[in-house]
């Protein structure tokens, strides 16, 4: 009889233990329940957006990111400097044979406010670029705004102020640079920023990429539409990615332990009859009118057609890099309101040229880098 009263004190115990369970169980599908019921009523709210989380933080700048549809990363970038030039005693102006004196002072060369991300879907991006350096008397001007849809995978259309693709080192950051600044012939053949719509992707399994665009001339981002002619600007640029994963800087920072290549190549077309702005001509001085070595001169582009070609190679390994780059533009005369033909005299087609070389290494990786650039026009 003790036994038995054991086995059924044993067997009510294990009796009550399962209805706590049960009870538990009951409790945990009753709060399912009222979950289930405000998530439903979460979904019927119009201002709902499930996955949105908001965060913040530091990655390349300062960004807030909204779910997968909203991302801002904004920025603050200076370059601050001395600046010196030691002039040649017998450098004079084209006209009135002015001397030029020496320079010397601090400036900002660059203080670029930045905004970039996406809106609505991580296929619609967007950039706006804001410069407020010495260069442009302390004033905040725009320098990048635009707006880019990628229609799809691997293609896209940006259109906004821009720079147009035509050449290498022009595309390469401010900040990405190996030298302090960008090459003298690069200074003379880029084609600054414009108003325009361009479409870009890769091709043969992103071995090639593309670039093609539309502009209002070159060179005259504070143009309106008003202050144009009716002749767009054209331009298109090829890169043929030969090894590896080249990258945007122009030193071997990632310190490829492979080699990498490219060479690229680039066309560009305007007939510009009455621009307000654009990328002045060059031209050698007569020597009746140059004094000493000086002996180039500059015009507005205004009466001229003009078009130019690019050729580029860059390569990277091991913390050395190389990279070159030559052009040459055509000008032809076509309107007695060319300054090209007033001073020159040259109204058939005529053209300049010129190039550059650069070369890097670092003796300690990622640290400290030698370089060196020779080039002219």
């Amino acid at each position: 009889m003790a036994e038995l009263e054991r086995l059924i004190q044993a067997h009510q115990e294990q009796i009550d233990a399962l209805k706590g369970q049960l009870d538990e169980l009951r409790v945990e599908s009753r709060r399912a329940a009222d979950v289930k019921a405000i998530i439903a009523q979460l979904k019927a709210d119009p201002g709902f957006h499930p996955g949105r989380q908001v965060d913040a933080g530091y990655d390349k700048g300062f960004y807030i990111r909204g779910g997968e549809d909203f991302f801002l990363r904004f920025k603050l970038r200076t370059q601050f400097r001395y600046l010196g030039v030691n002039r040649q005693s017998d450098d004079r102006r084209v006209f009135g044979r002015q001397r030029i004196d020496d320079l010397s002072g601090f400036e900002f060369e660059r203080a670029r406010f930045r905004f970039e991300g996406h809106l609505f879907d991580p296929k619609f991006t967007y950039l706006a670029e804001f410069d407020g350096d010495t260069d442009g008397t302390n004033d905040v001007e725009t320098l990048d705004l635009w707006t880019a849809y990628e229609y799809l995978k691997g293609h896209k259309l940006t259109f906004g102020q821009m720079k147009p693709h035509s050449g290498r080192q022009e595309l390469v950051s401010s900040f990405a640079q190996q030298m302090v600044d960008r090459s003298l012939a690069n200074e003379v053949f880029n084609l600054g920023r414009s108003i325009g719509i361009e479409a870009s992707g890769g091709l043969l399994d992103e071995k090639l990429s593309y670039y093609t665009g539309v502009w209002n001339g070159f060179e005259n981002q504070d143009d309106d539409a008003r202050d144009v002619d009716s002749n767009f600007g054209y331009t298109a640029r090829l890169i043929w990615h030969l090894l590896g994963q080249y990258g945007s800087n122009e030193s071997d920072l990632e310190h490829h332990q492979r080699p990498a290549a490219e060479i690229g190549a680039s066309f560009a077309y305007n007939n510009d009859n009455n621009d307000s702005d654009g990328p002045l001509h060059i031209y050698a001085v007569p020597d009746f009118i140059r004094a000493g070595r000086a002996g180039v001169g500059a015009v507005d582009p205004t009466g001229t057609d003009y078009y130019q070609f690019g050729l580029d190679a860059g390569f990277k390994y091991r913390g050395f890099s190389a990279t070159a780059e030559y052009w040459v533009r055509t000008v032809d005369s076509d309107t007695f309101r060319s300054l090209w033909q007033r001073v020159t005299g040259l109204s058939g087609p005529s053209h300049y040229q010129g190039g550059h070389v650069q070369l890097g290494y670092f003796v300690i990786p990622k640290k400290l880098e030698l370089a060196g650039r020779v080039g002219g026009v």
